[in-house]
């Protein structure tokens, strides 16, 4: 019979010491370099975006006032880890990472174009019909996540890009027509912020990397 001891700490063993020791401690998994899937990000974009009505049904007022300020918490961590956590500008993949940005620039700008287009479509031919409505991205409630988020994001972007033209090819119109709905809302939406200090017009920011035409300008 082993004896107890009282009043102390267990005393740990040769062979519990030894298992201790042989304990390793998990590896941090590595971060994936993988490219972008590009059409499997814009089917989640859309999902995010725009979640069936079931799901809607179940939210509250303030889950639909504060929706929008969501999406854009959301675009810019798939921003942060798909384009700058992968450093794609760096390994010069410029084309992909515009094209992963273009996704949820287009969504901000559009919206669910195609249950409006199914819509209409329905409605063609029977006279006057009011239009669906929830189908567009409001920026009432917006403007910090915008200034201190996105935008600056979008400058970042815009800056690590080796060439203008290029830029304005791939992705001018999604950002001036991005811009043109931004300040539907407010002028203040034209402002970023970044958490050092910088700040800057937005429009301006457009004019020098990608400059419009004056065909372009409506």
């Amino acid at each position: 019979m082993k004896q107890e001891l009282i009043g102390g700490d267990h005393k740990r063993t040769a062979g519990e010491m030894h298992e201790e020791s042989n304990i390793q401690t998990p590896k941090k998994r590595a971060k994936s370099m993988k490219l972008p899937n590009v059409e499997s990000i814009k089917e989640r974009v859309y999902k995010k975006f725009f979640p069936p009505d079931k799901v809607k049904m179940k939210w509250g007022n303030n889950k639909y006032k504060y929706y929008p300020t969501e999406l854009i918490q959301y675009c810019c961590e798939l921003i942060d880890k798909e384009v700058f956590g992968k450093e794609l500008f760096q390994r010069g993949e410029e084309k992909i990472s515009w094209e992963v940005i273009n996704v949820m620039l287009y969504r901000f700008t559009v919206g669910n174009i195609e249950k409006r287009q199914e819509w209409a479509a329905q409605h063609r031919g029977h006279g006057m019909f009011m239009m669906i409505g929830g189908t567009q991205i409001e920026f009432g409630r917006c403007g910090w996540e915008l200034r201190c988020d996105l935008l600056p994001k979008l400058v970042q972007a815009m800056k690590m890009t080796s060439s203008k033209e290029w830029l304005g090819e791939i992705s001018g119109k999604f950002l001036w027509d991005f811009h043109g709905r931004l300040m539907d809302y407010s002028l203040e939406n034209d402002t970023w912020r970044t958490e050092d200090g910088k700040s800057g017009s937005f429009k301006e920011i457009l004019n020098e990397f990608v400059p419009r035409s004056k065909t372009d300008i409506p």
